[in-house]
């Protein structure tokens, strides 16, 4: 059972898929994994989208905090308290490459369809470094003990922050730590 006794992040687990009035929520598509797949309700569906994997959630109304407990009960969500980072593991869903540096940010293009989107420089660094077995957490720390030291980056911000965009573009679709 998940405690809410300090802020924490929230990352909705797998991706979805829609077959007409049916949609599948999959969790653990990828090799050495256990592949479940749920029918969710366009509720849980609409619930999931909504989550801001930047956001810090603090004041959860009880209601919330049953839900939420329910769902990282269920794999459905991981919840990740601050002191334990983003234990989640990463997974490429699109083909995508960095094509270019624009002062501090990448553009990273997606090979599928043409489409790019604009993260910061540590995204991109993170980016690289995602090989579908490494925690966010390491990936961020091993970015962070990589980085100048005069870098004055909060990594975990921006690694929740890649998390969100990359999410919301389908391009990247997290697991359960194993």
């Amino acid at each position: 059972m998940v405690v809410f006794t300090e802020p924490l992040r929230v990352v909705p687990l797998g991706y979805t898929t829609r077959t007409g009035a049916r949609i599948t929520l999959t969790i653990g598509d990828r090799p050495g994994s256990t592949k479940q797949e749920y029918s969710i309700s366009r509720d849980v569906d609409e619930y999931l989208t909504s989550i801001d994997i930047r956001a810090l959630y603090r004041d959860l109304s009880e209601a919330d905090r049953d839900l939420l407990a329910a769902l990282h009960d269920s794999n459905i969500v991981a919840v990740c308290p601050i002191s334990h980072g983003l234990t989640v593991v990463p997974f490429t869903r699109r083909p995508l490459s960095l094509a270019e540096h624009l002062g501090a940010d990448c553009i990273v293009r997606f090979d599928d369809a043409g489409e790019k989107v604009i993260v910061s420089e540590t995204g991109g660094r993170i980016l690289r470094l995602i090989d579908g077995d490494r925690t966010l957490q390491q990936l961020a720390d091993e970015v962070e003990h990589t980085s100048a030291p005069t870098a004055a980056v909060d990594v975990l911000a921006e690694a929740a922050s890649l998390a969100q965009t990359m999410r919301a573009v389908g391009a990247l679709t997290f697991e359960p730590a194993s």
